[in-house]
């Protein structure tokens, strides 16, 4: 937003506590990713805790390509994790650029573009102290506007949206949508009643639900959590992805249903299986004004994913799809939205049908495509949100990512 058109909020001085974090003392003898006796242990429900990194140490140069191989549950996404600070070593440190990921001072604070870093207590603390956190940063300069980039911050926001709105703007959907959108068991109903194009979609009654009817469901089906955060709490190697699991036998769902009972996670649906490779995932992007005028969209197709069949684009491509378009304008328009949305899909190979696997009311890693691909939709939010005129949304074909 700085080099761009539309107005910026004003920059101020950097103040004098906010300090670069600390770097490695040797930067000449540093690889740029040094990681020296790196351990890290999951936590359990009951005070337990689960080894996924014992003892490493590596160090990866600048411009080496490295794989790091493995079965799932080996600890290849928790290593990756520890290089951006997604997750902080149980023991050992992790060095990037120089850069120790552990320091407390947030490494934003080393950007020339950051003026200042307010505390904030994380989205795990009461709404009253991540409001009060909100409304010192709000005060401190001018009105900010708000995009969430993740379900728990699209919840937070949407239950507190009264009185967020004293402080900061936001373009938010409907409540009652966005709740619907965010519980998986809610959505399925209110699909129905409008309609939509979804798979057929079960929420049974906990595991105890899902062991009665395992003899009547035909297989392949998907099994869901109703939150992610459920999946993310379990140990690894219990579920094959977090957003879900392919399912092609009673006994392999039984086997599902026991870890997910051990694991304490009863929130799911299960969802008949749409027929077709991974390459027929597409999604359709739009932002609509707060009047419900669709002010532009992008489509985009998933090439790979991964984990396959539940995992998150791997690579996609910017491709215009004048059928998933034509149908994600007519599924906001039943849903009655504002504001921007990610409608995925998935190409039924049997019935050439697009059929809705789900809304996500946020913006995501995919929001980089559009961007590059002349849809820049948050940079047109933000020009709605501070009364400005949006940057026409344009869609290129061809770009990859």
């Amino acid at each position: 937003l700085w080099s761009s058109p539309y107005r910026p909020s004003p920059p101020c001085a950097r103040p004098a506590e906010v300090r670069s974090p600390r770097r490695a003392p040797d930067m000449a003898a540093q690889a740029y990713i040094q990681v020296q006796g790196v351990e890290y242990r999951y936590p359990l429900e009951d005070g337990r805790h689960v080894a996924a990194l014992r003892g490493i140490s590596l160090a990866v140069e600048r411009g080496d390509f490295v794989a790091v191989v493995g079965p799932n549950g080996s600890g290849k996404s928790t290593l990756a994790r520890q290089f951006n600070a997604l997750l902080l070593p149980t023991a050992g440190q992790v060095w990037v650029d120089g850069l120790l990921t552990s320091d407390p001072r947030s490494p934003s604070a080393a950007s020339r573009h950051v003026h200042r870093v307010f505390p904030f207590p994380g989205l795990a603390a009461p709404d009253e102290r991540c409001l009060e956190a909100i409304r010192a940063a709000a005060e401190a300069g001018e009105r900010p506007v708000m995009l969430a980039t993740g379900d728990r911050a699209l919840a937070f926001m949407s239950r507190c949206r009264s009185e967020l709105a004293a402080w900061a703007d936001h373009d938010l959907a409907p409540a009652s949508v966005i709740e619907s959108c965010l519980d998986k068991d809610r959505f399925a109903p209110l699909a129905r009643r409008l309609g939509l194009p979804v798979p057929e979609t079960i929420a049974p009654a906990g595991v105890a639900g899902a062991r009665a009817i395992a003899d009547g469901l035909e297989y392949p089906v998907f099994v869901k959590p109703v939150h992610r955060e459920e999946w993310d709490r379990l140990p690894p190697g219990t579920v094959s992805s977090v957003k879900g699991q392919r399912i092609d036998s009673r006994e392999e769902l039984l086997r599902l249903l026991d870890a997910l009972e051990a694991g304490r996670a009863s929130r799911f649906v299960i969802q008949q299986f749409v027929e077709g490779g991974d390459h027929e995932h597409m999604s359709v992007h739009a932002y609509l004004l707060p009047d419900g005028t669709v002010a532009g969209t992008f489509t985009g197709s998933k090439l790979r994913i991964y984990p396959p069949h539940a995992g998150v684009g791997a690579q996609v491509l910017s491709r215009l799809m004048p059928g998933p378009e034509r149908a994600a304008r007519s599924i906001l328009a039943a849903l009655g939205y504002t504001g921007f949305a990610i409608l995925q899909f998935k190409r039924d190979v049997r019935r050439d049908v697009y059929e809705l696997l789900e809304v996500n009311c946020r913006y995501s890693t995919w929001t980089e495509l559009p961007s590059r691909a002349g849809c820049n939709f948050p940079l047109a939010a933000y020009a709605v949100m501070t009364g400005q005129t949006p940057p026409p949304l344009i869609q290129r074909e061809g770009i990859s990512w």
